[in-house]
């Protein structure tokens, strides 16, 4: 999937994005790369879709990708819901049946705010990937270029540093190493930072340091 050539099929810039967290997506963790098999599907048939069909089936397949990533289903659910992306899409019908339902977006907005992403490097990936995704998000809303095309490698800044020094601000407002070591991997304080960027924030206080994430 990976080397899967997107060149002559992707034109608009949100359906890349959504190519590039699937992407993202199956390379940070094994059980989404099951993923993949739905959107190899899709990408294949491009030239017997319309286009709005084919957009709105990598809307759905990247919101599964999501799922997967971030709650981990069994993995018979996980092929049995890849199974049904295919077959709708073999016959060009809906995918409605097949989106997230209500419950399952309450498990990943759950799991995405209560997860240490730091706890792991497979956790860290996952984040990296939502993070790249929700910056792609936000850089579509005005029209800018995205992080990624830069040539500086994106990295997970942590706004709140890990280890803070001891003469620090943050040290003093957050004197409980308890307390700053339940929050310093949960989601609300990362970011996705060019290498080269992030190597410049570091452990600076937070008036300094949020003039980086413009």
């Amino acid at each position: 999937f990976k080397r899967f050539r997107t060149d002559d099929i992707i034109g608009k810039e949100l359906t890349a994005s959504r190519i590039a967290f699937l992407r993202d997506a199956a390379a940070a963790k094994a059980p989404s790369r099951v993923i993949e098999i739905a959107a190899l599907h899709a990408l294949r048939k491009f030239d017997d879709y319309e286009s709005d069909y084919f957009e709105k089936s990598i809307a759905v397949i990247e919101r599964i990708a999501l799922l997967f990533l971030v709650t981990t289903p069994p993995l018979t659910a996980r092929y049995n819901r890849v199974f049904g992306l295919v077959t709708a899409m073999n016959s060009n019908a809906s995918l409605d049946g097949l989106d997230l339902s209500e419950e399952e977006k309450r498990q990943i907005m759950t799991t995405l705010d209560t997860t240490d992403w730091g706890e792991t490097p497979t956790s860290r990936r996952c984040i990296k990937a939502v993070l790249r995704r929700l910056n792609d998000a936000e850089l579509h809303k005005t029209s800018e270029s995205r992080v990624a095309s830069s040539p500086n490698p994106l990295t997970v800044e942590h706004i709140l540093p890990q280890e803070p020094s001891e003469t620090s601000r943050w040290k003093s407002d957050w004197s409980d190493d308890d307390v700053r070591r339940e929050w310093v991997h949960r989601l609300g304080n990362l970011c996705v930072l060019n290498q080269r960027k992030n190597s410049s924030v570091n452990n600076i206080d937070f008036a300094e340091k949020s003039q980086f994430y413009g």
